[in-house]
């Protein structure tokens, strides 16, 4: 379990990155894509799965019809189990 203190850094770093994407509307999908793939990544390396399959399908929302962007949601099998990990790992196969 994280500290206080280090939850409260993460917390910040996470909004941070959410609100640098936020102003960039979908001509920017390649990049969008790539770093929500990363701030899942990272929401998963904080122990938050839920949040880190909701940022996974919101790239895998942008990486739709693009070949270079990877996908998002390779980490996430270690916490098979949780409704929303799920519903994104079967979304990231169709994809």
């Amino acid at each position: 379990m994280r500290s206080r203190g280090r939850a409260t850094e993460c917390e910040h770093a996470f909004v941070a990155a959410e609100s640098a994407l936020a102003p960039y509307d979908d001509t920017y999908a390649r990049d969008k894509a790539l770093y929500l793939s990363w701030l899942g990544d990272s929401y998963l390396t904080a122990g938050e799965a839920e949040q880190a399959a909701a940022t996974a399908d919101r790239a895998l929302d942008h990486a739709h019809g693009i070949a270079s962007v990877p996908p998002p949601a390779w980490h996430l099998s270690s916490s098979r189990g949780l409704p929303a990990v799920d519903a994104v790992l079967e979304k990231a196969v169709a994809v």
